[in-house]
Formats: structure tokens, C-alpha cells, sequence
């Protein structure tokens, strides 16, 4: 009895053995895996981070390179607001006065004469075919130009410089109910005038408010 009792216990024992045998070959082969798997991502970590460094290069030689040019157009324009000396006060006046004189005498003309010296006083500094300037500018050799860049004006800047002095002659192209408005307004107007006339005379480049809202600066040639 005993006899069979311990070849039970020496059976069993060995069946546990081997039970624990194959569960530790098991748990070896797991973690074998999971040491793959952790390989794995540490190498994809790797690449990650090889790709992160490159990117974070790219974006520093970008700013980089945006800086330069950002120095580059401090320059230019440094250059562009410094570099034109400001033209002759008594020149603008004169430049001034022809193309007022030659609008006025256009204007007597009924209704085709307003709008034709209207025009001519809004868009006078955008024409190719005048040199990009007035006839009176063109009498006293001067110009207006873009201070930015040094460009010829167009018609645009023609337009936002010298508005205020095309508006009277359009009304005067509107009968009757033109000419009210015109008499109305030319109080405001000619303030207007005076004091652009005095910033021509009073500002370091001779800027006057349509200079100033076209970028513009009128130069001596």
C-alpha cells in the first residue's frame, strides 16, 4: 500500500515537473517576443526622431532663410525712403498751377469740358504715353514715383494721390444740381488745397496727404 502510495507521489511529482518545465519554456518564448516587440519600437522610436531632427532642421533653415529676406526688404525699403532727396517747393507750385490753369479753361467747356479736366486731374500721373507725370511736372522736369520700389505711378496711384483735386471739376460737369454741390463743397476743398500746399513745404520729403495714401513722392529729375 505504501508501496503504491509513494510511486503515485513520485508520478505526480514528476508530471508537475514537466508541467513546470513547459510553462517555463513558454513564458521564455513569450518574452522572447515581447523583447522583439520592444525592439521594435525602439527602432521605430529611432527613425521617428531621425525624421523629427530633420524636420525641425528644415524649419530652422527656413526661418532662416525668411529672415534674410525680410533683411533684404528692410534694406530695399530703408534705401528706397532714404534715398530720393525732396524736390523743389517752388517747382511743385509752378507744376501745380499750369495743370490747374489748363483744367480750369477746360472746364468752361459745358459738361464734356468738366469731365475731360477731371479725368485729366486724376489720372494726370498715370500715363505712359505723358512719362508717367503731369504736363505741368513734365514743364518743371520733375516726378512723381512709388517710394517703395522707385516705380513710374499708374493709374491707380495716380488716382489715390489726386482725387480731391478732380472732384470740382466733375460737379462742374453736372448742371445745375453739380454746380450747387460744387459751390457747396469748395470751401472744404480749397482748406484741402492750403493744407496740402503747406505740408509740401513743411514735411522732410515734401509729403503731402495724397502722397502719403499712394506711397508716392514727387521727385526732381
Amino acid at each position: 500500500m505504501f508501496y503504491n502510495r509513494d510511486k503515485f507521489l513520485f508520478i505526480y511529482f514528476l508530471y508537475v515537473l514537466k508541467i513546470f518545465k513547459k510553462e517555463g519554456k513558454l513564458n521564455q518564448e513569450e518574452i522572447k517576443k515581447e523583447e522583439e516587440k520592444i525592439e521594435e519600437i525602439e527602432k521605430a522610436k529611432e527613425k521617428i526622431e531621425e525624421v523629427t531632427e530633420e524636420k525641425v532642421e528644415e524649419i530652422k533653415e527656413g526661418e532662416e532663410k525668411i529672415r534674410e529676406v525680410k533683411k533684404e526688404e528692410e534694406k530695399i525699403e530703408e534705401k528706397a525712403i532714404v534715398g530720393y532727396k525732396k524736390a523743389d517747393v517752388v517747382k511743385r507750385f509752378v507744376a501745380y498751377l499750369i495743370d490747374a490753369i489748363l483744367a480750369s479753361v477746360v472746364s468752361l467747356i459745358p459738361v464734356v469740358g468738366g469731365l475731360v479736366a477731371g479725368t485729366y486731374m486724376l489720372l494726370r500721373d498715370g500715363f505712359d504715353f505723358m512719362q508717367n507725370r503731369s504736363l505741368g511736372k513734365m514743364a518743371v522736369n520733375l516726378k512723381p514715383i512709388v517710394v517703395e520700389t522707385g516705380a513710374n505711378c499708374d493709374l491707380q496711384t495716380s488716382i489715390k494721390r489726386n482725387w480731391p483735386f478732380a472732384i470740382g471739376h466733375f460737379l462742374v460737369a453736372i448742371p445745375v444740381i453739380g454746380w450747387i454741390v460744387a459751390i457747396l463743397i469748395w470751401i472744404p476743398l480749397l482748406i484741402y488745397v492750403v493744407i496740402e500746399a503747406v505740408l509740401v513745404f513743411t514735411d522732410e520729403k515734401g509729403l503731402r496727404f495724397g502722397d502719403k495714401m499712394a506711397g508716392t513722392q514727387v521727385i526732381e529729375l
